[in-house]
């Protein structure tokens, strides 16, 4: 580190922008680094405006979903003219998203999947693909981070926008941070889809059309959870009217068997715990609420520790981590402690190892989804203090990122199920062998994927969880008419059969 950053305790940042491409990002960018760095906005004028029909275009999804405009609107950067060079000798770091096909050597760029134009964002986003980002210093193939980013509807243009833009600011605020070579994500492979605004139109009013034949003539689809004892068929549980059951996970304790979920009301908009006793690859009784807070709670994931019993359920509306011990099991419990506060962590997953507590889960930043990164931290006393790994998010990559359930022990090897949401949140299940797990390194390589059969009537599985002989997923069902699929039980044999195979090759061990 340089002599005059280490007195001032700040780096001093030259940041480069696109006069005609001005927009929300940007002006977030330049307030999230003022906070931590000295910074100087710095405007080019030689990317020219998006094409007149994008930007229509934009303006009218913006007008029909009531959403924020993608505009330089208060933004004073917007009426500087264009800048002087710059003096390479004042600052730390240059940081150029003048979009030009050339940036200055030795200045961090942002590349839109190979190029510093973000038209081929927009393209990528036209043909519903997924966009590849990755900060990078010019003249070095040293990738400074990286993320393959999960665009959660892909038939609005400036809802991917969004998403993608506010990845850009988490990477270059990463990028700045550790200023070291972080690896990138392997190239996607995603089908041949016409880019043009034209189709993109098309496939947008197609799907508006189809949402209001859905909606009049079949049920609505939601995520419902099922049960099996062996390698026999699913067995679905059925919900109350205005339900759904989500996050399946089982525990035994006193000779008996629990599957505890996520149980959603259309009513209150929120999601209790509820629980029942399983017998089997049935319920004993109705599932019960054991857990209710004012915001919603999900991913119940529950587990033992010291002759005693936990619950950490994904609690995100109260803005941290809460850790239940249970008073009377399984129908009572009380907050123990709050383990991580200020950070809205989704599908945290508790796993002991190597005399460490380690937590992996999700989390959203700069208004991206909670789909598509992966944090851990470490502690060594289940209460805490935890600590950040410092290499968060240790991983940024939609088709394996969120936890999907709990990580499982197989002989010496841990196994982590992680979530495909390339597609859409929860297509399928990955799962992982975790190779490295230290306070310093991580590294985990994929040794099975499935992904939910579309020819059996299912379009999301997000979940699963094994007790034993006894399996619990979640999946959602594709739009159906209203009646009962008369081949309902063969399509839940057939994903039976299915899971089997990816799950031996979990337990085997050999990559996918």
């Amino acid at each position: 580190m340089n002599q005059r950053l280490t007195k001032a305790n700040k780096v001093q940042v030259a940041l480069v922008l696109p006069q005609r491409r001005l927009g929300w990002w940007h002006k977030v960018l330049v307030e999230s680094l003022s906070g931590t760095h000295d910074v100087k906005i710095f405007i080019d004028d030689h990317a020219p405006p998006y094409p007149l029909s994008i930007r229509t275009w934009l303006r009218f999804e913006h007008f029909l979903y009531r959403t924020r405009r993608d505009s330089s609107s208060g933004f004073a950067g917007g009426n500087l003219p264009p800048s002087q060079e710059i003096e390479d000798r004042t600052f730390d770091a240059v940081i150029d998203l003048s979009e030009r096909a050339h940036p200055r050597a030795g200045a961090m760029t942002i590349s839109y999947d190979g190029s510093t134009d973000s038209t081929v964002l927009i393209d990528r986003l036209l043909g519903q693909q997924t966009p590849q980002l990755s900060v990078r210093k010019e003249g070095s193939d040293d990738i400074l981070a990286a993320s393959t980013v999960a665009i959660d509807d892909k038939f609005r243009l400036a809802r991917g926008l969004q998403l993608a833009f506010g990845r850009c600011i988490a990477l270059i605020e990463r990028a700045l941070e550790s200023g070291r070579a972080r690896g990138g994500n392997p190239s996607v492979e995603s089908p041949a889809t016409s880019r043009t605004l034209p189709a993109f139109v098309g496939r947008f009013v197609a799907r508006k059309i189809t949402n209001v034949l859905v909606n009049r003539f079949t049920a609505a689809p939601q995520w419902s959870v099922a049960l099996r004892s062996g390698t026999g068929p699913f067995v679905p549980i059925e919900s109350q009217n205005g339900h759904f059951y989500a996050d399946p996970f089982l525990c035994t304790a006193s000779g008996k068997t629990f599957l505890f979920m996520e149980d959603y009301s259309d009513a209150t908009r929120k999601a209790v715990i509820s629980a029942a006793e399983v017998v089997d690859d049935r319920l004993a009784g109705t599932p019960v609420p054991v857990l209710d807070r004012p915001y919603h709670l999900s991913y119940p994931l529950v587990f033992s520790e010291a002759e005693e019993i936990f619950m950490l359920p994904e609690s995100v509306g109260s803005g941290s981590l809460e850790l239940y011990r249970a008073t009377q099991f399984p129908w009572k419990w009380q907050r123990e402690s709050v383990l991580i506060e200020g950070m809205p962590l989704a599908d945290a997953t508790p796993l002991f190892h190597d005399n460490r507590w380690w937590l992996f889960a999700s989390m959203a930043q700069h208004g991206t989804t909670d789909h598509d990164e992966l944090f851990i931290f470490f502690s060594d006393r289940l209460t805490g203090p935890w600590q950040p790994h410092p290499d968060n998010p240790v991983k940024s990559d939609c088709r394996s990122a969120r936890p999907a359930g709990r990580i499982v022990r197989s002989g010496d090897r841990l196994c982590r199920p992680a979530q495909d949401c390339e597609a859409a949140y929860g297509s399928g299940l990955v799962w992982h062998e975790i190779v490295e797990l230290s306070p310093t390194r991580f590294h985990e390589i994929e040794v099975a994927r499935f992904k939910a059969p579309r020819d059996l009537g299912f379009d999301g599985l997000h979940h699963f969880e094994r007790l034993d002989t006894l399996q619990a997923i979640d999946m959602r069902p594709m739009p159906r008419l209203r009646a009962r699929h008369p081949r309902e039980r063969k399509a839940m044999s057939c994903l039976g059969s299915g899971l089997d195979r990816t799950l031996r090759l979990v337990v085997s061990g050999r990559p996918t």
